[in-house]
């Protein structure tokens, strides 16, 4: 426990605890939804922030952007761990779950 203590400031940063909130691994996906934390979503946020606002946009449309991107990631992040909306199709999940698909092409 000392190691990690001494350890998780830099492994915990933002690129790590959004691939956490968003893994399409079963057994990871039932483990984020019961043990994320708000830094979880906040470092998913701060990534929207970086990677999908334009620079140089007016504060109060970046504001309505950020506002709008954000609703967004929830709302379909909701439907993701519930296999609801656009991720209800069995496929998708037979996919993930068949140990075979590299988890980063099950969606494809």
């Amino acid at each position: 426990m000392l190691a990690w203590k001494a350890s998780c400031a830099d492994l915990l940063h933002d690129f790590a605890r959004a691939a956490f909130l968003f893994s399409p691994n079963p057994t990871v996906q039932e483990y984020v939804i019961n043990n994320h934390v708000q830094a979880d979503k906040d470092a998913a946020e701060r990534l929207i922030a970086k990677w999908l606002l334009p620079e140089g946009t007016l504060e109060t449309e970046r504001s309505r952007l950020m506002a709008s991107l954000v609703t967004t990631l929830w709302k379909e992040w909701g439907e993701f761990c519930n296999h609801t909306g656009g991720y209800e199709k069995e496929y998708m999940w037979i996919a993930a779950c068949d140990g075979k698909t590299p988890p980063h092409l099950w969606h494809s």
